[in-house]
């Protein structure tokens, strides 16, 4: 008997993650705040978290809140999921973090490692070498040049590009179409090509 996975949340990222699990598990549900959310075809749970299942991943889109989730239900005993699509191209010598989701068409080369509850989108490029932390998103079309960081719970928007050797803080946003030549501290909004610090979001 195939693999359940309990996907929480029911939003637009959630629809993502299921088109990536539909091909690793036999079974698959939805665990939603709202009793309200509905997806054709899938029973959304609501209330209390359900145990029948055999792993779990958070589709959420905001960082923190799925890092945060992610590490609960670790922490209770639950099996988090790494989830990749079968046309994302991972290298064997790149670590991905439980709890992680890699979509359609993104690219993970060797020696990068991805820490726990990211999400590396569509087509998105992690070059070899990089060090994304946990509860990261790249975006579709986000490229990281080689030896790249990543801090925790950043988000590195639609199209934007990170050059070779930079440094992007923990809670830091890297504005769509940006393309980030120099180090971005910790929780700002950095914007522009080249990139500059906007504002800061604390």
């Amino acid at each position: 008997m195939g693999k359940s996975l309990l996907i929480i949340g029911a939003g637009g990222h959630a629809r993502s993650v299921l088109e990536s699990a539909t091909f690793s598990y036999e079974k698959i549900s939805f665990f939603a705040s709202d009793p309200k959310s509905k997806i054709d075809g899938y029973e959304v749970f609501s209330g209390e978290l359900p145990q029948n299942f055999d792993e779990f991943i958070v589709a959420i889109g905001d960082n923190k809140t799925r890092l945060k989730l992610t590490r609960e239900y670790i922490a209770k005993g639950l099996r988090a999921a790494i989830i990749i699509h079968p046309s994302a191209i991972v290298s064997d010598r790149a670590k991905i973090g439980l709890g992680s989701v890699v979509l359609a068409g993104a690219i993970i080369n060797a020696f990068a490692e991805i820490g726990a509850a990211c999400i590396i989108n569509t087509g998105a490029i992690v070059e070899h070498d990089c060090r994304i932390g946990d509860g990261a998103h790249l975006s579709p079309g986000a490229a990281l040049g080689g030896t790249a960081i990543v801090g925790e719970a950043s988000w590195i928007c639609i199209g934007a590009n990170v050059a070779n050797n930079i440094t992007i803080g923990w809670g830091a946003i890297v504005a769509a179409g940006a393309a980030v030549v120099r180090d971005v501290p910790s929780d700002v909004l950095a914007a522009g090509v080249p990139a500059t610090v906007k504002k800061e979001l604390k």
